[in-house]
């Protein structure tokens, strides 16, 4: 397996790459000095066959190759070192991205994959173990609801309140929460429907005028209908639908309110 391939399954080896990197400068500046070395002895001798260099000269020509090789010897060091390090820091920087990505995938797919196998895995034991009809009692259990009338809780089909304006409320308070949220909220009347809301189980029929209200105390929501100016010998309807008649222990899902 390649040094690159076993960087990216194990990060600390970056260290190792700028190791190698550092080594490889090194073997570049020798093998550069050494070849500016033989082209400096092949250009004296040149010029000394070409009778250049004399022996009043050689000292000040023999300076000014040097000052010259050096900075030679500076530039090809520096480019040299400029590219691999570049070269390098690309490498790193794609490890680096390829890491993160994996990592954020795997995470992503764990987290997903444990909390859609404990759901479907908890449901699964549950209704082997109970059955759907127990366990639908199981998590109802976990929550209750109430509808009051005048802050009165109804007990009835049929309802007797005094003329002005009625109070009209549905309590849903989450008693205790055990199993997994996806299970834990079916268990509400709206069947952990997120487009469904507690409040929307009730319906009032009248043709006064009416405002709603909701508030919500860690696990009490209360949603509140105002019914306004009802009349002395008026009736009106309350429909509630059959999970939360259910929930009420109604016989019907009309509640009759008479007005006195």
């Amino acid at each position: 397996m390649s040094k690159l391939n076993s960087t990216k399954k194990n990060p600390s080896n970056i260290i190792y790459l700028f190791k190698q990197s550092l080594k490889k400068t090194r073997r570049a500046i020798r093998r550069k000095f050494r070849s500016i070395k033989r082209v400096f002895k092949n250009f004296a001798n040149t010029l000394r066959e070409k009778r250049v260099i004399t022996k009043a000269n050689y000292g000040l020509t023999f300076l000014c190759l040097l000052i010259t090789i050096v900075i030679v010897i500076k530039l090809v060091v520096q480019i040299d070192t400029l590219l691999d390090t570049t070269k390098e820091l690309n490498q790193l920087k794609q490890i680096n991205a390829e890491l993160v990505s994996e990592i954020e995938s795997n995470t992503k797919k764990i987290a997903e994959g444990n909390h859609d196998g404990k759901e479907k895995y908890a449901e699964k034991k549950f209704l082997a173990l109970l059955g759907e009809n127990d366990f639908n009692k199981l998590i109802s259990g976990y929550w209750s609801y109430s509808l009051l009338i005048n802050e009165n809780e109804v007990k009835g089909n049929n309802i007797t309140v005094n003329s002005g304006d009625v109070k009209v409320s549905i309590v849903q308070k989450e008693l205790s929460k055990v199993l997994p949220s996806l299970l834990h909220n079916k268990g509400m009347i709206t069947g952990g429907d997120v487009s469904d809301n507690y409040y929307d189980h009730v319906m009032i029929d009248t043709n006064t005028d009416s405002n709603f209200s909701e508030t919500k105390d860690n696990t009490v929501q209360t949603g509140t209908y105002y019914v306004k100016n009802v009349k002395a010998g008026s009736k009106f309807t309350i429909t509630i639908t059959e999970p939360l008649a259910s929930r009420l222990h109604l016989n019907s899902t009309q509640i009759i309110i008479s007005v006195q």
